[in-house]
């Protein structure tokens, strides 16, 4: 066999060809004071943020879950307040409040918060309820003087919903006999 001799004519490189290859860039990570590395464990969030703050959050049908913080400078003015009115701090409370379908106060309790408290879980036991906290001191004389106010939240209901939607419904036969859903087995003994 007779080798091809390689022709004198070069032919244009292509485009892919001029490209260079690309260069990795190596990213360091930013070293800053305010922020310590985490690899050297020593990074952690900060136990108060200096704001008069609460919020309340859903944790399932029955129970809620609070955090708050309340700076020195509020509790001082509080107790202030007190001092004024001639009464003293008794104890420091967790107001839990249920509104009705009005948005009116139906229902409240008080939970006792031991001193440095700045969270509790809150057994409301009422599904599909609006609630919100409020975390305030009750004085010798009795009355409430709240610190801060929570955001209201609706617990959700504890059982299925009553609607049910034909497009996502489950169809018959889709199911091996014994798996069927409830509802179809309620419908088809209805109809009977």
């Amino acid at each position: 066999m007779k080798k091809k001799k390689k022709s004198a004519v070069r032919s244009k490189p292509s485009k892919a060809s001029k490209l260079k290859p690309a260069r990795r860039k190596t990213v360091k990570p930013v070293q800053s004071k305010s922020i310590p590395s985490r690899e050297a464990g020593a990074f952690q969030l900060p136990a108060q943020y200096g704001q008069t703050r609460a919020a309340l959050l859903v944790r399932d049908p029955w129970w809620l879950f609070a955090y708050w913080e309340v700076t020195p400078e509020i509790r001082e003015r509080m107790l202030h307040r007190m001092t004024r009115a001639g009464t003293h701090l008794q104890k420091m409370v967790l107001r839990v409040y249920e509104m009705d379908s009005d948005s009116a106060v139906a229902s409240t309790f008080d939970i006792d918060l031991p001193d440095g408290a700045d969270r509790w879980y809150v057994d409301a036991g009422k599904p599909d309820r609006v609630f919100y906290i409020e975390i305030g001191a009750v004085a010798t004389s009795g009355s409430f003087y709240p610190l801060v106010r929570s955001n209201a939240v609706r617990a959700p209901r504890a059982s299925l919903s009553e609607a049910l939607d034909e497009k996502w419904a489950p169809q018959a036969g889709l199911y091996p006999d014994g798996f069927s859903a409830w509802w179809l087995r309620s419908e088809a003994l209805s109809s009977r």
